[in-house]
């Protein structure tokens, strides 16, 4: 009886060692509220053989050539608004040569994009920012705030704001034209775009507001921001 006690304890304890700890997640994203992007947008390269250049915020390890190492949005130094209410940090776009303001938790990337045949020279920069993880280049939305500039004409953008209300406007006074409205249609319902366009030593720029569900707080938030816009002398 005592040897069948001994035999049965024996086997107990061999099968207790050969039970497989549970595994544990360890790859939890616990940087949520980041201002900086912590992934890939898109290849460096896609299957067209066209190619990008990606910024993805101030502590990215790779920055272009015309950005200084490490510090990729300049100053970031943080003030408030005139409200008090919003915080906002400073961008500087070296290559372009012009700063802004933008909230500071949000998501931003910086990066240029184009197709050649030699799949070397970029024909258009893009600044983009939105408080949530970006989608990504390539899709229908990129973020509720983006500045396009480009060496194409502004009526290759014509399309893009045909029915959309125009208006005159300004921005860091150089003249803009000023396009608003609200979209209903098969893609989005009840988004609310405001688009300013104009020209600068030869390059368009397109500075665009997009969001559904829009509201005042949220509208007057971009048109800071647009004011924050100043181009180097």
């Amino acid at each position: 009886m005592i040897r069948l006690y001994i035999i049965l304890l024996a086997g107990v304890l061999v099968m207790a060692g050969c039970t497989q700890p549970q595994p544990t997640n360890t790859n939890q994203n616990t940087n949520t509220n980041s201002s900086v992007i912590e992934g890939d947008v898109m290849d460096g390269h896609d299957d067209e053989g066209d190619k990008t250049d990606i910024d993805d915020g101030p502590s990215a390890s790779e920055t272009m050539d015309d950005e200084d190492n490490g510090d990729q949005a300049g100053e970031n130094d943080k003030e408030a608004d005139d409200s008090g209410e919003n915080e906002t940090q400073v961008y500087t776009n070296k290559a372009i040569g012009y700063s802004l303001n933008h909230p500071v938790n949000w998501y931003w990337q910086h990066f240029l994009a184009g197709t050649t045949e030699n799949g070397v020279n970029l024909d258009s920069d893009y600044f983009i920012a939105d408080p949530n993880p970006l989608v990504g280049f390539g899709s229908e939305y990129l973020g509720r705030y983006v500045i396009q500039v480009s060496s194409r004409p502004l009526s290759d953008f014509a399309d893009a704001v045909n029915d959309l209300t125009k208006s005159s406007s300004k921005v860091d006074g150089i003249d803009a034209a000023r396009y608003e409205g609200t979209r209903t249609n098969m893609v989005v319902e009840n988004q609310t775009v405001v688009e300013y366009q104009f020209m600068r030593n030869g390059q368009s720029f397109r500075v665009i507001y997009s969001m559904l569900d829009s509201d005042p707080e949220q509208e007057a938030m971009f048109e800071s921001f647009v004011k924050s816009i100043s181009f180097e002398s």
